[in-house]
């Protein structure tokens, strides 16, 4: 187990031990749990590329225009999707 020294903020340092107390459990305990917990998760993150699907260009059939949602719907599903 490696020691190092880290300046916590006052508010901060308050949570970790108010955690500690709740839990029951020494404030360096709950800061590795939470420190770890943290920088795995980052680790797993996306590394920033986008995901891009490419599909076909889609067209709507002529006379068909989506201005009005609530007429298509009504055009293509009937008046009693309501």
């Amino acid at each position: 187990m490696t020691q190092r020294t880290v300046t916590l903020d006052d508010d901060v340092s308050a949570l970790l031990d108010k955690e500690a107390q709740r839990k029951g459990v020494p404030a360096d305990e709950v800061l590795n749990e939470k420190l770890r917990r943290v920088l795995e998760a980052e680790s797993d993150a996306p590394t920033g590329r986008r995901f891009v699907i490419r599909g076909p260009f889609l067209r709507a059939r002529e006379g068909i225009t989506f201005d009005d949602i609530d007429a298509l719907l009504d055009e293509t599903e009937g008046p009693w999707r309501r």
